[in-house]
C-alpha cells in the first residue's frame, strides 16, 4: 500500500471539529465530510459526483481516475494506473481512502455527468412524444387510484347516523360505489374534514390491492377499492400520480396528471448503485456483504427521490397532491428496491422471492411520498425477466395483435419476447455492457459529447460523426459503437473475423501494444485531450454482445418451428436503440435481415407501461395477464443456444447468406483507387 501526499488546500483546516475530512471534488465544486480511512469513490457518491466505476469499485476498469490536487491518500495496488500517470497524482478513486482534507479533480473522461443524460427533458416533456403511439393499447381514463367527489348530507337531529355511513351512503349515491374498504388512518381525520365545508369531501379511493395466492402470476384477484384519503371541499381535479422505471443504469421518472391523462414532466438520472456494479450480478453480489442490500435500497430511493423533488419544483404541483406511484423493473432491481433479498436469484434453480409483489406504502422504501401513497410494481417472469419486460409489452399491444412479433429490450441484459396475442415466449440473453460502452476502451453511456452517429468516408477512411449536445467528444455510445463497426466492415477495414485489414494501408490504422485500433479522432479535437480508438478488443466484445442476442431470439423462434422470415414486426426498446440505425444493426448480425420497415424502435417502453397503468386500471389488469401468458426459456439450459452463439461470432455471421442485404451492400460499397487491385489506397487523414 501507498501513499499519496500533497499539500492541504490553502485557507483549508486539517478537519472539522468533529474529526471528519472535507473532500472537495472540482470542477464540480461539490464537497462532502467523510470518516479517516473512507473510500474515495464512496465520497463522490455521497457528494453527488457520479463517475465511470463500471467494475463497481474493484480497481479492474479504470473509469475512476481522478488527480489529487492536495491533501493525503492512502491507495492499494493500482493496476490501470501508469507510471507517468502516478507522477502526476492521478489515483483510482475505488482504491484510495481520505486520509486528510483533500482536493480532488475530476477529468472529464472520468465524469458520469448524471445531468447530461439525453432522456433528461425535464419541463419540456409537458408535450411528450413517444414513438410508435399507434401501437399502444386502446384505453380510457380509469385510473386504479380515483379521487372522487362526494356531498354528503349533513347531520340532523332526526339523521343522527355515524358518519362513515354518511359518507358510504353519499359515494354510492354519486358514484354507485358501496363494497369499499377504509383505512383506519382516514377515520382519524375524517370528523374535521367533514366538517370544514358543510360535508362537501373529495375521497382518494386506492384499487391497487392485489393479494394472488401465494405470490404466483395465475389467478390475480379481484381489487376492492379502499378508501385511503378524505379531504374537505372539492379537490379531486387536483390529481398526480408518479411512473418509475428503474433500469440498471438509469432511473427515469415521469410526473403524471392523472385527472388530464397526461405526462407533465420526465426526468432521469443514472441510478446511484452504479458505484457499487455496473450490471445485476455485480449489485447481487454486492448485496451479499452486511448491509449491502439496504445500502443498494437507499441508493435507488434516493435516485428516485432526488428525481420527483426536482419533477414537483419542475411543475410547482404540491407534494400532498401524489396519490399513486408505478415502478417497473428488472428482477434484481425491483428485489433490491423492494428491500427483497437477491442471492438466490443468481443461483441454481433461480428463484426470485416472488414474481408477485403486494403494494407497499411508499414511505416505508424510503420515497419522500405521504404515507397514503402505495406503490404498484409490475409481475415478474423469472430471474432475468422482470416487471420492466412485462411493462414493455403492455406499452406495445403485441399481446392483442394476430402479427407474429420479436420485442427486444437491448441493453446489459437483453430480454427478449416473442409472440401475439396467443402466446407469448420469453427470454434473457446476457449480452454485457458493451451497448452501453461498457467493455469498449473509449465506450461511455449517452451523455454530452458521446460520439452516437457515424459514417466513413470511403475515399479518405476518416469518419464524420456527430456528437449528443454538438460537443467535442469526449468516447462513443452504443449506436456509434454499433455504427462506426458496421462502416468500418462494409469499408472493408474491418474484415468477418473482427480483425483490422491491416494490409489495404489504412491511415488511421495503428499498432498499440500488440493490438491494432482504428482512431477515429485525435486529441486536439476531442473534449478528453487524448485520442479516441477503437481496438479490436473492442471489437471482441461487440461481437459477444451481438452474438449473445442473435443467439436469443433464433433459439426462441427454433423452438416453435419459426425463423425470422416468419417475422411480421421487429420492436427495439430502451436508450440504446433511440439513435440505432437499423441497417447498421443488421450489418453486424444484431438485427434479422428483414425490411427495416418492419422494424421499429418504440422508445422506453417500461417507463411507458408504468405510465399506462396509473391511467387506466383496465390496463393494470392486463399487465398481471401478461405475465400468466409468459412461458419463460431457459438459454442456458439449451444446447441450441450456444450454437447460435458461436456461429454468430463473426460479422455478421459465419453463414453470411442469413444476410442477403449485408451482402449486397458490400458489394455496392464504393472504394477509393482501383476496385480490381487487392488494396486500395485512401487519401489523407
Amino acid at each position: 500500500m501507498s501513499e499519496v501526499t500533497k499539500e492541504p488546500a490553502a485557507g483549508k483546516a486539517d478537519t472539522k471539529p468533529d474529526g471528519r475530512f472535507r473532500v472537495h471534488f472540482m470542477p464540480h465544486e461539490k464537497e462532502v465530510l467523510v470518516e479517516k480511512g473512507a473510500n474515495l469513490l464512496d465520497a463522490a457518491q455521497n457528494a453527488g459526483v457520479y463517475l465511470n466505476a463500471s467494475c463497481g469499485g474493484k480497481g479492474v476498469c479504470g473509469g475512476c481516475k481522478v488527480r489529487v490536487n492536495a491533501g493525503n491518500v492512502k491507495t492499494r495496488y493500482s493496476p490501470k494506473i501508469t507510471d507517468m500517470e502516478e507522477r502526476h497524482g492521478i489515483r483510482q478513486a475505488c482504491l484510495c481512502s481520505v486520509e486528510s482534507d483533500l482536493e480532488i479533480f475530476v477529468p472529464k473522461r472520468s465524469r458520469a455527468d448524471a445531468g447530461a443524460l439525453p432522456d433528461d427533458e425535464g419541463v419540456a416533456a409537458r408535450h411528450s412524444v413517444d414513438f410508435a403511439p399507434e401501437l399502444r393499447p386502446p384505453w380510457r381514463l380509469d385510473p386504479p387510484v380515483k379521487r372522487l367527489y362526494i356531498e354528503a348530507v349533513p347531520p340532523a337531529p332526526n339523521d343522527n347516523i355515524n358518519d362513515l355511513t354518511r359518507v358510504m351512503r353519499a359515494l354510492k349515491t354519486s358514484h354507485g360505489i358501496e363494497d369499499a374498504a377504509v383505512d383506519f388512518r382516514v377515520l382519524k381525520t375524517l370528523p374535521r374534514e367533514a366538517r370544514k365545508d358543510n360535508w362537501k369531501l373529495t375521497l382518494t379511493l386506492n384499487s391497487l390491492r392485489r393479494d394472488a395466492p401465494g405470490g404466483d402470476l395465475e389467478g390475480y384477484a379481484q381489487r376492492r377499492p379502499r378508501i385511503v384519503h378524505m379531504e374537505g371541499s372539492n379537490t379531486a381535479e387536483k390529481h398526480y400520480a408518479i411512473a418509475v422505471d428503474i433500469g440498471t443504469t438509469t432511473v427515469a421518472v415521469e410526473l403524471l396528471d392523472v385527472h388530464e391523462g397526461k405526462v407533465l414532466a420526465r426526468r432521469s438520472e443514472y441510478n446511484a448503485q452504479i458505484s457499487r456494479g455496473e450490471d445485476v450480478i455485480s449489485r447481487i453480489l454486492y448485496a451479499e456483504k452486511e448491509g449491502g442490500l439496504k445500502e443498494l435500497q437507499n441508493l435507488v430511493a434516493g435516485t428516485i427521490n432526488s428525481l420527483i423533488d426536482k419533477l414537483l419544483n419542475d411543475t410547482g404541483v404540491e407534494r400532498k397532491y401524489v396519490f399513486g406511484m408505478s415502478a417497473a423493473g428488472n428482477t434484481t432491481m425491483t428485489h433490491i428496491f423492494l428491500d427483497l433479498d437477491v442471492r438466490h436469484i443468481r443461483r441454481s434453480p433461480y428463484t426470485p422471492v416472488m414474481f408477485m409483489a403486494p403494494q407497499v406504502p411508499a414511505n416505508e422504501l424510503g420515497l419522500n411520498l405521504e404515507e397514503y401513497v402505495r406503490v404498484y410494481t409490475f409481475p415478474m417472469v423469472a430471474s432475468y425477466v422482470g416487471g420492466d419486460i412485462v411493462s414493455g409489452v403492455v406499452s406495445n399491444g403485441m399481446y392483442l395483435r394476430p402479427e407474429l412479433t420479436l420485442y427486444m429490450d437491448i441493453g446489459t441484459n437483453g430480454e427478449i419476447v416473442l409472440g401475439n396475442k396467443e402466446w407469448l415466449l420469453t427470454a434473457s440473453a446476457s449480452a454485457g455492457s458493451a451497448f452501453e460502452g461498457g467493455g469498449i476502451e473509449y465506450g461511455m453511456r449517452a451523455t454530452i459529447g458521446a460520439i452516437d452517429s457515424v459514417m466513413i468516408d470511403h475515399f479518405t477512411a476518416k469518419p464524420d460523426y456527430d456528437t449528443i449536445g454538438k460537443m467535442p467528444p469526449r468516447g462513443i455510445c452504443g449506436s456509434g459503437i454499433i455504427d462506426l463497426a458496421a462502416e468500418l466492415m462494409v469499408a472493408g477495414i474491418l474484415g468477418p473475423d473482427g480483425k483490422f485489414d491491416t494490409s489495404r494501408h489504412c491511415p488511421r490504422l495503428r499498432e498499440t501494444e500488440g493490438l491494432t485500433e482504428y482512431v477515429v479522432e485525435y486529441a486536439d479535437n476531442t473534449g478528453i485531450g487524448e485520442d479516441i480508438v477503437f481496438t479490436e478488443m473492442d471489437v471482441d466484445n461487440l461481437m459477444r454482445a451481438k452474438a449473445a442476442m442473435y443467439a436469443g431470439y433464433n433459439t426462441l423462434l427454433e423452438s416453435v418451428n419459426m425463423d425470422v422470415s416468419d417475422l411480421d414486426r421487429v420492436l427495439i426498446a430502451g436508450g440504446f436503440g433511440r439513435g440505432l440505425k437499423f441497417k447498421n444493426a443488421i450489418a453486424l448480425g444484431l438485427l434479422p435481415d428483414i425490411d427495416p420497415s418492419r422494424i421499429r424502435y418504440v422508445g422506453n417502453g417500461s417507463l411507458i407501461g408504468a405510465r399506462l397503468i396509473c391511467f387506466s386500471e383496465a390496463l393494470m389488469s392486463d399487465a398481471e395477464r401478461v405475465g400468466a401468458m409468459m412461458t419463460n426459456f431457459e438459454l442456458s439450459e439449451t444446447p441450441k443456444f450456444m450454437e447460435h452463439y458461436v456461429a454468430a461470432l463473426f460479422l455478421p455471421h459465419t453463414e453470411i447468406e442469413r444476410f442477403p442485404s449485408v451482402v449486397k451492400r458490400k458489394e455496392k460499397a464504393s472504394y477509393a483507387g482501383d476496385k480490381s487491385d487487392a488494396v486500395s489506397t485512401w487519401h489523407g487523414q
